[in-house]
């Protein structure tokens, strides 16, 4: 069911339009903020389709690169058909295995974020200069999420319960309170900060 608070919706759609007028080296921080700060909980139902707020951004990236003509700058390589490939067969096995209507549509959001996500970088992101902007822009950005992490932290208590989707109170192992922030699980907020360190340690060393 539809679950999006108002400052949520206005949030989404000042990111969406902030998209389509950002320069391109800097038109994929929208979409960053939006990965880091909304949970999965936040969307839009429309006959059975979820709408998350990074997917209605995601589709107001398209409509910039649309009306850009940003599609044309790329030419198809190897890795962009097997990613093609990979979605198209995620689509038949997933949906062949369940045999169900809910397991074609859940397919196909899996197939407009893979595709979307992927394309909508690869034809923004054009050389190491794009790359070094996005990794820093990515160092500020979750400066404040690293710190109401260690609100969590410290309380127990995960902020981010307002806008639903993540339990008010951590998961606690052995004692220790494991931190959740934005993320479906502990697990992905780890996981996240783990991916990232190698980056900005290459970044820190880079002349």
């Amino acid at each position: 069911m539809t679950n999006i608070t108002g400052i949520s919706l206005s949030l989404t759609l000042l990111m969406g339009i902030i998209t389509l007028l950002l320069p391109r080296r800097y038109a994929v921080i929208p979409i960053l903020i939006s990965a880091c700060y909304m949970t999965l909980a936040q969307r839009i139902v429309i006959a059975t389709a979820d709408l998350t707020i990074m997917r209605i951004i995601l589709l107001f990236c398209w409509i910039r690169i649309v009306i850009r003509g940003e599609l044309s700058s790329i030419k198809f390589n190897t890795i962009d058909k097997a990613l093609i490939l990979y979605v198209i067969s995620a689509i038949i096995t997933y949906t062949f295995l369940w045999d169900t209507t809910a397991a074609l549509i859940s397919s196909l959001g899996f197939a407009y974020n893979a595709i979307g996500l992927y394309f909508f970088f690869r034809i923004l992101i054009r050389d190491f200069d794009n790359i070094n902007l996005l990794l820093k822009t990515l160092a500020i950005i979750i400066v404040p999420l690293a710190g109401l992490m260690l609100v969590e932290k410290a309380t127990g208590e995960n902020l981010f319960y307002i806008f639903g989707g993540v339990p008010m109170f951590s998961l606690i192992r052995e004692g220790s309170v494991r931190c959740q922030g934005s993320f479906t699980h502990p697990i992905l907020a780890g996981t996240f900060g783990a991916t990232l360190i190698p980056f900005f340690i290459a970044m820190w060393f880079k002349n």
